[in-house]
């Protein structure tokens, strides 16, 4: 699971839309609303951020790579590199995912 963390700026808003960054006109992902006064929670527009490349694209990309090459090791999802999410760029770190059981 994925979650909203506010503490730089822009904040990441882990919601329904997450994962759903529009194009631009030339086929590159949105990093910026569309719509001037706008943002995640209000629009059906989605922007590029690290809960799209350290969530969702990164552990979809784990388990196509386990789907069509082979099962990871044993304790691939038990590792707790898997869960970070990066840090902030005064160093603090992103909040983690959470591993549903």
């Amino acid at each position: 699971m994925m979650h909203s963390d506010d503490h730089g700026a822009p904040a990441l808003v882990a919601n329904h839309r997450s994962p759903s960054a529009m194009l631009n006109s030339d086929g590159s992902f949105a990093t910026e609303a569309f719509r001037p006064g706008t943002n995640r929670d209000t629009t059906d527009i989605g922007v590029v951020d690290a809960l799209d490349y350290l969530g969702t694209w990164r552990l979809l990309d784990q388990l196509l790579e386990a789907a069509f090459f082979g099962p990871p090791n044993a304790d691939f999802f038990e590792d707790p590199k898997l869960l970070g999410m990066g840090s902030w760029s005064d160093g603090v770190p992103v909040k983690p995912l959470t591993r549903l059981e």
